[in-house]
């Protein structure tokens, strides 16, 4: 944002800036508000006067004053919606085209005793494998991905380069997810099962 600028021991030396640490930040391994606070509380104790000042940095970042982890929350929001929304519509117009060439066969399975709900959880199940196979691509793209897009995004806050901690085995639970929103907006969404009767397609 135009007031600091970060850079490696090894960038200020090349520079021939000579090197004088104000600051030492430190990142725990399994880090919460109070984890830090304790640590914090035990550096200062034993480096006394050489430590002026102590932040828990871990929990600023997840503070609303943090312009740009509050403007990454509220994008990540969005985000989710826009997603949701978007299985929404094309779950829609995939039923919609799935109805119109398969009607005929839908009308003939309830003639020889298919029910209404057993349609619906084939149609909701079809959907799965292409589901499963797209959300992990997506989910694997997003892993590789989030640090340069996320540095794309931020480049006006001055963030040149991320380096965000994502957690491989966020990986699997997002795909389990999706495939679920999508199971469930697929048996929800083809209640138009129910109309579908043999007897009015053998009229017709």
């Amino acid at each position: 944002m135009g007031e600091r600028v970060y850079m490696t021991d090894g960038g200020a030396k090349r520079l021939g800036i000579d090197i004088n640490h104000n600051y030492i930040r430190i990142r725990l391994t399994d880090p919460n508000s109070k984890n830090v606070d304790v640590f914090l509380d035990e550096a200062k104790q034993k480096l006394g006067d050489i430590c002026t000042d102590t932040e828990n940095y871990y929990k600023f970042t997840r503070s609303d004053e943090n312009v740009p982890v509050y403007a990454v929350t509220i994008i990540i929001y969005l985000l989710v919606i826009l997603s949701v929304l978007t299985i929404l519509i094309v779950i829609r117009l995939l039923l919609k085209t799935v109805f119109i060439k398969k009607e005929k066969e839908f009308g003939i399975k309830k003639a020889v005793g298919f029910t209404s709900g057993q349609l619906r959880l084939q149609i909701a199940l079809s959907l799965l494998p292409t589901t499963i196979f797209a959300s992990i691509i997506g989910a694997f793209a997003g892993y590789l991905l989030i640090n340069p897009m996320f540095a794309l995004i931020f480049r006006g806050f001055g963030i040149m380069k991320s380096d965000l901690i994502i957690k491989l085995l966020f990986v699997l639970p997002s795909v389990v997810l999706v495939s679920l929103v999508v199971f469930g907006f697929g048996y929800i969404m083809s209640g138009k099962m129910k109309k579908i009767s043999a007897y009015n397609l053998i009229q017709e």
